[in-house]
């Protein structure tokens, strides 16, 4: 873990995360490569890294315009709010590559108990759903694989969830590769197979490069020519010949040939975020993975919205039909908190005064339960002083207590 502040960089699980207030964590999103190209500066800070380092680390056997680096340099600028004229952070030596001018530290392993008071404002009444992520973790050890679809409307907290499963896991487990993609919303054609793409090509980047390499040549030789970066130009030709008129179904029988032969060793958590936005290839490895049930130790999670997959037509929803009626899934639902859940939020100890009800139940009311319209106007109210932190939990200063009880009693 690299810190910067306000930014740490998760090089584990390749997310770039921005502290916000109260200490809460926030995640800034990034493509796969511009991460990459961050990932680069910050491992040689003070350092110039020249365009010629970029390419051979990042884009090696291929060429690549200029205008290529400049772009991911362009993404991890905006990301992290910089000004190229006067950075804070990245640095352009003319002509020559770019230098990391902000100072960079190694950031301590949280644990479980810690993460998740840094974070109690920002997770909300999710101990079942976690406890649920853990359950099936447990069935993914003894070798039976799982596919879990993690469901809610906008603002449910899908992501966060996932986020806090990804953190306890890796305070857990030894390991254990996670390997996280976002399905992305497009105006145009969708790109078959792109989240799967960009799994394999985090794992090309990682520890497991050289088994990935291995598995690709034995199992998998018509993802192995979707990946140049892995092969030379002479290789890549020689494959083209041997898999001349490859169907889907093949792609589909390798790709989970090839997952299934990489969790042999080291479990696997596969993360396919937002699939109300992907293509219908992905869509059908779903389908196939989850039909399998391979001993294999991989977990795949998948998060979508309800509204969104229903559409008519989108592939998920029938897969979603069909594999729910078959009883070979997990579904997860997040619906908006209770006033108990709330509550239980608020005053974990169980020690609820009616001062204290009153508080839980106008949050309860101004958030309509939506767990992150929660986490909002609880900072809100702290920025305020209007309620603060103890012992027991979150407490209620006298003219909050007072409009509470008005508010309480209007009901």
């Amino acid at each position: 873990m690299k810190e910067f502040p306000p930014f740490r960089l998760d090089e584990q699980n390749k997310l770039l995360l921005r502290s916000g207030r109260k200490g809460a964590d926030e995640r800034i999103e990034l493509t796969p490569k511009a991460f990459d190209v961050l990932s680069l500066l910050v491992s040689r800070p003070g350092k110039l890294v020249s365009h010629d380092d970029f390419l051979e680390s990042l884009w090696p056997n291929l060429h690549v315009q200029p205008e290529v680096l400049k772009g991911h340099i362009l993404a991890v600028r905006t990301a992290l709010g910089d000004n190229s004229k006067k950075p804070r952070f990245i640095e352009t030596v003319r002509q020559r590559g770019y230098r990391f001018i902000a100072a960079v530290s190694e950031g301590t392993t949280v644990d479980e108990t810690t993460f998740a008071d840094r974070n109690v404002s920002k997770l909300v009444g999710r101990d079942e759903e976690l406890s649920q992520l853990a359950a099936y973790l447990s069935e993914t050890f003894d070798g039976r694989s799982s596919l879990v679809f993690v469901s809610g409307d906008a603002d449910m907290g899908k992501t966060r969830l996932v986020d806090e499963f990804v953190q306890r896991m890796a305070a857990k487990q030894n390991g254990i590769t996670v390997v996280r993609t976002q399905c992305v919303e497009t105006f145009g054609e969708i790109e078959p197979w792109y989240p799967v793409l960009e799994a394999l090509s985090r794992i090309s980047n990682g520890p497991s490069r050289a088994d990935l390499l291995e598995a690709l040549e034995a199992v998998a030789p018509t993802w192995l020519v979707q990946l140049p970066v892995l092969t030379k130009a002479a290789h890549r030709d020689i494959l083209r010949q041997e898999i001349l008129g490859a169907t889907r179904g093949r792609m589909l029988r390798e790709i989970c040939e090839l997952l299934e032969r990489l969790a042999t060793t080291i479990p696997i958590v596969l993360i396919f975020e937002d699939v109300h936005w992907s293509d219908a290839s992905t869509i059908d490895l779903i389908s196939t993975f989850s039909r399998r049930r391979s001993r294999a130790r991989l977990m795949l999670i998948a998060t979508y919205r309800p509204a969104d997959a229903e559409v008519a037509g989108h592939p998920i929803h029938q897969v979603l039909l069909s594999l729910k009626v078959s009883s070979i899934c997990h579904d997860i639902e997040l619906r908006p908190l209770g006033l108990g859940e709330v509550e239980k939020h608020l005053f974990p100890t169980g020690k609820v005064s009616p001062a204290d009800a009153d508080l839980a139940r106008l949050i309860f009311q101004q958030s309509g339960g939506n767990p992150l319209f929660m986490a909002a106007m609880i900072d809100e109210l702290v920025d305020r002083t209007l309620i603060k932190r103890t012992s027991q939990g979150w407490r209620a200063n006298s003219s909050l207590s007072g409009s509470a009880a008005t508010s309480g009693g209007s009901g």
